[in-house]
């Protein structure tokens, strides 16, 4: 299985400060992948401790305001991570198309 990554620090940035002005949270802030629906749903529950910005505007990841978040949410927040991240399905890979390895130009060997 690759590795994916379930949750990450994330501090926030000027332009997220910007946005959310005077709401905007402070202490740690973590970012947790949830499928795009579940994040539509915990933000639009108004529970504290969860919110976006529009850097994650259709990205599946929610972030969480540490300071507010009670801890047993947070745990199952996390085991859902989990378990949806590992039942999603891996990327494609990207064919090479001809591409031998160290050879950026494709198949066409180089001209001397």
């Amino acid at each position: 299985m690759d590795a994916k990554l379930v949750a990450w620090e994330r501090p926030l940035r000027k332009s997220d400060l910007e946005h959310l002005g005077a709401a905007a949270p402070t202490g740690d802030i973590l970012g947790v992948y949830v499928p795009l629906e579940v994040k539509d749903e915990l933000v639009a529950s108004g529970k504290h401790g969860y919110f976006t910005t529009p850097h994650f505007n259709g990205y599946a990841a929610i972030l969480v305001a540490m300071k507010t978040m009670n801890i047993t949410e947070l745990k199952r927040l996390l085991a859902f991570a989990c378990v949806a991240r590992a039942a999603r399905p891996p990327k494609a890979r990207r064919a090479t198309r001809g591409r031998a390895r160290g050879n950026r130009h494709g198949s066409k060997a180089a001209k001397a």
